[in-house]
């Protein structure tokens, strides 16, 4: 598998975003943060 980039747009007065994706193909979940990259 190879790791996509998704760029996260906010609405205008906003600080967060969630969304939470579950896929049954993939057992585990990975995230990024814009100042640490988990590799």
């Amino acid at each position: 598998m190879k790791p996509q980039y998704e760029h996260v747009t906010f609405a205008p007065g906003c600080s967060i975003r969630v969304y939470h994706r579950q896929l049954a193909r993939i057992p585990f979940e990975w995230h990024r943060h814009p100042e640490y990259e988990l590799t």
